[in-house]
């Protein structure tokens, strides 16, 4: 399985969740799925992309930097459980 979930709120994009299946690591799939999300960003408007990952992936964290992210200082997700 392979797949990352993408949108974009008007604004920026957003990288929600990336996976590639162990067998089909290392092989680029991760950067092209990243690239395909980054190209229909562009066809958007958006002029920022960013990414939720996980702080116990340190291979997450290899695949967004080897692709151009960073990490944004003095930002930190809240969230609520809704009913």
């Amino acid at each position: 399985m392979c797949r990352v979930l993408a949108c974009w709120d008007g604004r920026r994009g957003h990288v929600y969740r990336l996976a590639v299946a162990p067998e089909h690591r290392r092989r680029g799939v991760a950067q092209a799925l990243l690239n395909a999300a980054h190209t229909r960003f562009d066809s958007l408007g958006a002029m920022l992309a960013d990414a939720m990952v996980e702080d116990d992936n340190p291979q997450a964290y290899a695949t967004y930097q080897a692709c151009g992210y960073r990490l944004q200082p003095g930002r930190d997700r809240w969230i609520r459980t809704l009913p």
